[in-house]
């Protein structure tokens, strides 16, 4: 779940609309975490569990923090999908991406050529590392994809017009890579 800055306005409907999924996740004694894009990176909020309640409350405590780190969010949740499907080998993992596109932090490292990168928090700011960080949430989605693990993406935010263009068809795209399902909701 992406709580960055750019989601201020969208972050209640969008606790509304997973808490709805909550009932569906119950029902079948799905396994649900959470991965949060926050500041410059991701981190697991929650690892997967079928104890909803606990999940219910750790996303109604999330709070608005900077950037949208969006690749490593996804590489945080391929990387705990990988995990829950390694631990038991009967795991259908499915993978949520609740996003308005927006992505403007690149990765730490990265997947082409290894190298560690260093980022400006002001320079990010202003968007000037959006081109790498799209092309990161790329690579990303492609392994997602090859490690045969189904998404669904949930567009916050869809505008086709002014600054924020972009992040709809950052999504329509992570959608068509990973051969995802694709939604949106509005303000």
């Amino acid at each position: 779940i992406d709580v960055s800055k750019s989601m201020l306005y969208n972050i209640e409907p969008v606790r509304e609309a997973i808490l709805k999924l909550h009932g569906e996740a119950y029902r079948y004694r799905d396994k649900v975490g959470i991965v949060a894009l926050k500041g410059m990176n991701a981190v697991v909020v929650q690892h997967p569990i079928t104890n909803l309640r606990v999940v219910a409350n750790k996303l109604l405590t999330l709070r608005i923090s900077g950037f949208t780190p969006l690749a490593a969010g996804m590489l945080k949740a391929w990387e705990v999908l990988k995990e829950a499907k390694r631990r038991d080998r009967s795991t259908i993992p499915v993978m949520v991406i609740v996003t308005d596109g927006n992505a403007n932090i690149p990765l730490k490292r990265s997947l082409q050529m290894g190298e560690v990168r260093t980022f400006d928090p002001l320079d990010a700011a202003f968007f000037k590392y959006e081109d790498l960080a799209i092309d990161d949430v790329i690579s990303v989605s492609e392994m997602i994809k090859r490690e045969g693990i189904y998404a669904v993406v949930v567009n916050t935010n869809p505008v086709l017009m002014g600054w924020q263009t972009s992040g709809l068809l950052v999504t329509k795209m992570i959608a068509k890579i990973t051969n995802g399902n694709h939604h949106e909701v509005g303000r």
